[in-house]
């Protein structure tokens, strides 16, 4: 686990929002999510489709504002227009689809794209490249073009671009479920030991890519169903137990939150 500054971050303060459908319909993702993630820390939020995660997700880099409560980040309220563009330098995400998010055509003009937007002199520019590509074993592509890619490959890319940019804080929309298991580990691990003092959000489907966070979110049709680690979820928390048993082997169960 990353160790625990306890410097809150990121302070969700009975936060509700409401969609509007086509038909003029409304429905809410989030109710009243009142919750903490601390600098340093790997917080994870998972819950079944539909239960808000990525919609919660998106009010932490202030791609979405709060309908009812609010959202603090570092002191700036995401309702602030004039703090916005603060705080989203602060926020490196990684979405689900990486389709939506390449826009170069070539796989190292990809990953430039963030530093050069920064003005990051062309020299780091560089440096923060290729360290970006090795960081998730994309280096022997760079010359490649992204729509030549595997959806796997592609959503590497999307994270080394997130990760040349050097944010603060590190946001995971269900990044990793295009990975297969071994490749998911074997990222996540080399996440942990390049950036120990980055915070890091993953949003997940799989208990496997969670299951050692410092914290987890459970969240069950806009609530919150439980918060804790693994093991105190696995005891606590309905939702979070019946999704873990529909994945993981008894013996998995039985290793507890510090396997990988």
């Amino acid at each position: 686990m990353e160790s625990n500054s306890g410097e809150v971050l990121f302070d969700i303060c009975h936060v509700s929002h409401t969609f509007e459908t086509e038909e003029g319909k409304t429905f809410d993702a989030l109710k009243d999510v009142t919750a903490q993630i601390k600098k340093g820390e790997f917080t994870a939020i998972i819950g079944t489709n539909g239960s808000g995660k990525s919609t919660l997700a998106r009010h932490l880099n202030a791609l979405l504002i709060p309908t009812e409560g609010e959202l603090i980040v570092e002191g700036m309220r995401t309702s602030d227009a004039g703090r916005v563009w603060d705080i989203r330098q602060k926020v490196g995400m990684v979405f689900q689809n990486p389709d939506n998010q390449l826009v170069a055509a070539v796989v190292e003009e990809d990953v430039a794209f963030g530093p050069e937007n920064l003005g990051v002199p062309p020299e780091e520019i560089r440096e923060r490249v290729d360290l970006a590509l090795e960081k998730v074993g994309m280096t022997s592509y760079r010359k490649q073009a992204p729509s030549m890619l595997s959806g796997g490959q592609k959503q590497r890319l999307s994270i080394a671009r997130a990760l040349a940019r050097t944010p603060e804080i590190l946001i995971f929309d269900d990044s990793f479920s295009a990975l297969d298991y071994k490749t998911d580990a074997v990222l996540r691990e080399g996440l942990a030991k390049e950036l120990p003092g980055t915070t890091k959000i993953i949003v997940a489907q799989r208990i496997s890519t969670i299951r050692n966070a410092d914290q987890i979110l459970v969240l069950d049709r806009g609530e919150i169903a439980g918060l804790g680690t693994h093991d105190a979820l696995m005891a606590s928390c309905t939702v979070y137990r019946e999704i873990a048993m529909s994945q993981l082997s008894e013996e998995e169960l039985k290793k507890g939150g510090a396997s990988k």
